[in-house]
């Protein structure tokens, strides 16, 4: 679905680097880690936590491969879970990779998920923003995912 820019400038003197996640915002409840244009959705689903007490911190992937391995990590022992944001499917994409990472180097996040795609063809037609919305990867859909996650994790 991405067709666009990720909506959030770089700060002065930043450069993209191929392996190396930017760091957006920082958070402690929760990281959601996206890749492409949907990076503009989750700062906003990040605001929208704020308002309910919960802190997200967000990095934005600049690749699959290869992935920050670091930054995934420390994201997976420094706050309560994982969310993945990607415009594709989640079955190969960036939420597969995440969780492979994670896995095979012993991180136990408290919760994660994957927000994407199911493994089905896109079949609506529209915009950008009723695309997200239809699919439920906009701002809105993010905060109920990540808000729900962090309210299992305290279970």
């Amino acid at each position: 679905l991405d067709k666009g820019e990720g909506g959030v400038a770089r700060r002065d003197g930043e450069r993209a680097i191929l392996g190396k996640a930017r760091l957006v915002r920082e958070g402690s409840d929760l990281t959601l880690i996206s890749i492409g244009a949907i990076l503009k959705e989750c700062v906003r689903a990040a605001k929208i936590l704020d308002q309910s007490g919960i802190s997200a911190r967000v990095l934005s992937v600049s690749s699959l491969k290869p992935l920050d391995l670091e930054s995934v990590l420390k994201a997976a022992s420094e706050t309560g879970g994982i969310i993945t944001v990607e415009e594709h499917t989640i079955i190969g994409g960036l939420g597969g990779a995440v969780a492979e990472t994670i896995l095979e180097m012993g991180a136990r996040p408290g919760f994660f998920r994957r927000i994407g795609l199911a493994d089905c063809y896109p079949v609506v037609v529209g915009d950008q923003d009723y695309l997200r919305k239809s699919y439920c990867m906009d701002a809105s859909a993010i905060a109920e995912t990540a808000s729900a996650a962090v309210a299992m994790s305290h279970l």
